[in-house]
């Protein structure tokens, strides 16, 4: 099975689990969850389109 036949909500059902495995997925998880944040704020999406361009 290759990357490109799993479906498109396991990567997200792996970030936003419970329980992580590992340290590395810990982190990954609450990376995503900082930007599912960040992107739920409008007026902080306006402040970042304007940071970068």
């Amino acid at each position: 099975m290759s990357l490109s036949d799993t479906p498109k909500t396991g990567l997200r059902a792996w970030l936003l689990t419970d329980t992580p495995t590992s340290r590395r997925h810990a982190r990954a998880a609450s990376l995503y969850q900082a930007w599912l944040s960040l992107k739920g704020n409008h007026m902080a999406m306006i402040g970042l389109g304007i940071l970068i361009f």
